[in-house]
């Protein structure tokens, strides 16, 4: 099981294995950010979540002389100000035959600056491929201001599986990290403060094996 951030990698195949139970899953994407601070008088915004990380699962029958490598994808980041959040990044599973598993990062959600009326769009959720099965990871949520009135939606993107998204904080603050791996960061949200706030960072990816005998 392994939960931060690497490069490709070797996994030696212990003695005696006859299959492994893959799962994998793709890093979550960062939350924009938020500009309170644009000199208009206006300080509204709330910026969009980011997408949850794609999800592959194969329980696959291990050949004697076959090598393993996997890579475990870093979650996306965030910056103070109308800036979008970045994309998290891929986790991979491969064998030296055929074997080939990805899980794409979720994409990062939209920076806002501020403003009486507006929108912006959570990142979307991470596709997956390679496993029996394949699942793509929650979007973010979107941020809203309605009327100089923000909108508390911008949660983070929950992974392809079983791990949650991310919720969000109260206004006048930076976004919520996440915590739980492979989900999106929540956005920020600035409300009649004169400040810039960052979105939360998403959660790096996992890939856990399980070897049977």
């Amino acid at each position: 099981e392994f939960s931060s951030a690497v490069a490709a990698t070797a996994y030696t195949a212990p003695a005696g294995l006859r299959a492994l139970l893959i799962e994998i899953w793709g890093a979550g994407g960062g939350a924009g950010g938020v500009d309170g601070n644009n000199g208009s008088g206006i300080d509204d915004a709330a910026s969009g979540g980011g997408g949850g990380g794609g999800y592959s699962r194969k329980f696959h029958l291990h050949v004697s002389g076959q090598t393993y490598t996997y890579s475990v994808g870093a979650g996306g980041t965030s910056a103070a100000g109308a800036v979008n959040g970045t994309d998290g990044g891929a986790s991979t599973f491969a064998s030296s035959g055929t074997l080939s598993m990805l899980a794409n990062g979720g994409s990062g959600g939209a920076g806002a600056t501020g403003t009486t009326t507006g929108q912006w769009n959570g990142g979307s959720g991470g596709t997956a491929g390679g496993g029996s099965l394949n699942v793509r990871g929650q979007s973010g949520g979107m941020g809203k201001v309605n009327a100089g009135n923000p909108v508390l939606g911008a949660h983070g993107g929950a992974p392809g599986a079983l791990f949650p998204g991310t919720m969000l904080r109260f206004m006048n603050q930076d976004g919520w990290d996440a915590t739980s791996p492979g989900a999106g960061g929540a956005g920020a949200v600035a409300n009649s403060v004169d400040t810039n706030w960052r979105g939360g960072y998403g959660a790096d990816g996992l890939v856990r094996i399980q070897p049977f005998f």
